[in-house]
């Protein structure tokens, strides 16, 4: 029993988004990108589980590991855990035409940084955010 018809709307959706909703000067870009943007606040993604094929997809790494002059930043595109890669995967399947933003604000679900949170969190374009906890 199909309870819903998302199928039928996303394909209508991203025809949209495809055909509609191009900037109408390619070179310039002129035009306001209708793309939802997510953020999504979690101990970054593993390319290997999530490709974002389709997507816009821009990342940053608020975690580090080691100290003092040791102490250097995570790649939020080789994360540990694969909690963030389900996450991107799950939303990218409900919108398939929206920007993604992958702040990796922790190594692990245990220890989330606050101040990556509320850095993240001030950014005025974002539209939807998803934190882990």
């Amino acid at each position: 029993m199909q309870v819903t018809q998302l199928g039928r709307f996303l394909k209508r959706y991203k025809d949209f988004q495809n055909n509609w909703m191009r900037p109408r000067n390619e070179k310039t870009k002129t035009a306001k990108s209708s793309r939802t943007k997510v953020a999504i606040l979690d101990t970054g993604i593993n390319k290997d589980l999530f490709s974002g094929s389709g997507h816009r997809v821009v990342g940053r790494s608020f975690a580090y590991r080691g100290t003092g002059s040791d102490q250097r930043e995570c790649p939020w595109w080789l994360a540990t855990d694969s909690h963030g890669s389900a996450v991107a995967n799950i939303i990218s399947h409900l919108d398939p035409c929206c920007d993604l933003y992958i702040a990796q604000v922790s190594e692990d679900k245990q220890s989330i940084s606050r101040e990556a949170v509320c850095r993240v969190s001030s950014n005025r374009h974002l539209e939807i955010m998803t934190v882990q906890s």
